[in-house]
């Protein structure tokens, strides 16, 4: 069940939402608008203590997830 992330037209309020069925109708849970905008949400994992160097976090995204290249 993958979870997206929303922005309401009606009140500007973003949430996220787990979606069961592509039939499934979503409203936004502040202001029940059914008029919503998916957003481009990005996948991460959990750091581990060997992810950082003295200068700072290592990159182990790639040039489409990161954000840093």
């Amino acid at each position: 069940m993958p979870i997206f992330e929303y922005i309401c037209r009606g009140c500007n309020h973003q949430f996220e939402t787990i979606v069961r069925s592509v039939r499934e109708k979503i409203c936004c849970p502040k202001c029940a608008s059914k008029k919503l905008d998916k957003q481009f949400s990005v996948f991460s994992a959990p750091a581990t203590t060997g992810d950082a160097t003295p200068d700072g976090p290592v990159c182990t995204g790639t040039p489409q997830t990161c954000g840093c290249h």
